[in-house]
């Protein structure tokens, strides 16, 4: 059987998908499923804990403050989760946060209390996945410039990954050169996670935008890791029949993981943060080992020291949360159908899960050279970067006449009776066709220097729309990007977004008024 994404064929309608993944992503399942939450509010200890944090993070929003009372009284969520970046990370984690922003937006205007939700997930120790900002167009560069930091010793989590003199020394350096505004600039011995969580209060300052990281709700989240530990068979066996179920389907999983010894936690010790593993009688992490006492002792004693691993992150929200939808990428699509069944075993309802927005950012070197290479608006959103210009056969066409005519001029030299003709004519052909080699040789240079200027306009494009031969979303920053204001593509995206609409979609900062 072929295999094939899960979410491809969610958005595509496949009721395959839509079973795994207990629903679709229409209007009427998003309502339908925030009828499920209406008795299941935000507990006051959460709420506070949020409210604390985000106060002491920004500037006074009034639309904060909003959605804090309205989750306080009650109100569903819409969230959205991406592991940080330097500089905010990737530009798909803004237009999560644009999508779960618009969903909130719906189910208001249908008479429902929603509030959008982003999980800054900094308990990830993923540094090498974090530790990257692209610049696709720094001044005096056509190519583009991966920024990264130096290796760290210890698989830390984001939140407690500080920066360095060193490493603000070159942050300073690189935003100089990018002309990056100073409130994306880290403070002095700020982590990763509180430098994303600010970045993207500010970038999202005025949508009421609730942005979260995971260690603030450590105790609040001590009877689920208690839950999890215990059901720890029961768990693991639903995540095996699922995987199996979504492959007999012909579906690709994304994670894969030890069943024998798998808890879906991490445990943070002196040699950083390490996943917490059944060993014989026990668990272990790293060198240390405990009784199921012991370890269950520990997490109430010092909460702190526990995370979520990306199977059982999605379930935590839930526990915290009144989650109603919750917008993922492709991979998550993924894992988020393999785990559908610990939901209901961890005694919480599952969310809808709707697929992120999709969109390519264009500014104006990007329009200069599509419109030079005639190249469609439709083509950019779908990723088709390569020109659609007539192809000039000129050359094609001379040559294949030529060389039918030499054929057929030459081709009665072996007919000459005399002797001594024939040899100088045989010779006189041997010099024939050496020059029209020769020829053809410069013909073809002439051809390949001619299409050079097309070929380095394809080769700059595909340099700021899919760097390093990759999506723009998941690698270019909104930093990389060169805005002149930060919330500028937030503004763009929300403007054309519509969430029922699962297609990718064309960001054209130039005719929205980015004259950059």
């Amino acid at each position: 059987m072929t295999k094939t994404t899960l979410n491809s064929a969610y958005i595509g309608g496949d009721v395959r998908a839509q079973t795994f993944l207990a629903g679709q992503p229409t209007r009427e399942h998003l309502l339908e499923r925030a009828s499920l939450f209406a008795n299941t509010p935000t507990a006051i200890s959460v709420s506070h804990i949020l409210a604390h944090h985000l106060r002491s993070f920004a500037e006074a929003d009034p639309t904060i403050d909003q959605s804090l009372q309205d989750l306080s009284a009650g109100a569903v969520v819409v969230c959205a989760g991406q592991q940080p970046g330097l500089f905010g990370g990737p530009l798909l984690g803004l237009y999560k946060a644009a999508t779960v922003i618009k969903l909130a937006s719906i189910l208001k205007t249908s008479g429902i209390k929603a509030v959008p939700l982003f999980w800054n997930a900094s308990e990830d120790h993923d540094f090498h996945e974090a530790n990257k900002a692209c610049f696709p167009a720094l001044p005096n560069s056509q190519e583009t410039t991966l920024f990264k930091l130096g290796p760290r010793p210890f698989p830390l989590s984001l939140s407690k990954q500080q920066l360095t003199s060193q490493d603000m020394d070159a942050i300073r350096t690189i935003a100089e050169e990018a002309g990056i505004e100073d409130s994306f600039l880290p403070k002095q011995q700020e982590d990763i996670g509180s430098w994303n969580t600010r970045i993207m209060l500010a970038q999202t300052k005025g949508s009421g935008l609730l942005v979260c990281e995971p260690h603030w709700f450590s105790s609040e989240l001590v009877p689920f890791r208690k839950h999890l530990i215990e059901k720890r068979g029961d768990l693991v066996s639903s995540l095996l029949n699922q995987t199996e179920a979504l492959a007999d389907q012909g579906f690709t999983t994304p994670v894969h993981f030890d069943s024998a010894r798998e808890t879906m936690l991490f445990v943070s010790l002196e040699q950083g943060r390490t996943k917490l593993l059944v060993d014989q009688d026990g668990f272990r992490a790293g060198s240390h080992q405990w009784t199921k006492e012991e370890l269950l002792h520990l997490l109430v004693e010092s909460p702190e020291l526990f995370s979520s691993s990306v199977l059982s992150r999605p379930i935590a929200q839930q526990f915290l949360f009144p989650v109603v939808s919750q917008v993922a990428g492709p991979t998550e699509i993924g894992y988020l159908a393999q785990l559908m069944p610990l939901f209901d075993q961890l005694d919480t309802q599952a969310p809808l899960f709707w697929p992120r927005a999709r969109f390519t950012a264009i500014g104006k070197r990007a329009r200069d050279l599509t419109t030079t290479l005639g190249i469609s608006d439709a083509a950019l959103a779908a990723g088709n970067y390569q020109p659609d210009l007539p192809q000039d056969r000129t050359t094609e066409l001379l040559t294949a006449q030529i060389e039918g005519s030499l054929s057929q001029s030459l081709s009665c030299v072996d007919q000459i009776k005399d002797q001594e003709l024939r040899s100088k004519m045989i010779d006189f052909r041997r010099i024939v066709m050496k020059e029209w080699r020769s020829t053809r040789k410069e013909m073809k240079r002439w051809e390949k220097d001619r299409r050079k200027p097309i070929t380095r306009a394809v080769h700059e494009l595909m340099q700021l729309l899919q760097p390093r031969g990759i999506p723009q979303e998941r690698l270019v920053g909104v930093v990389g990007l060169n805005l002149d204001h930060t919330q500028r593509l937030l503004d763009l995206v929300l403007r054309i977004l519509d969430p029922m609409e699962q297609e990718a979609k064309l960001v054209d900062l130039l005719r929205n008024g980015n004259n950059d």
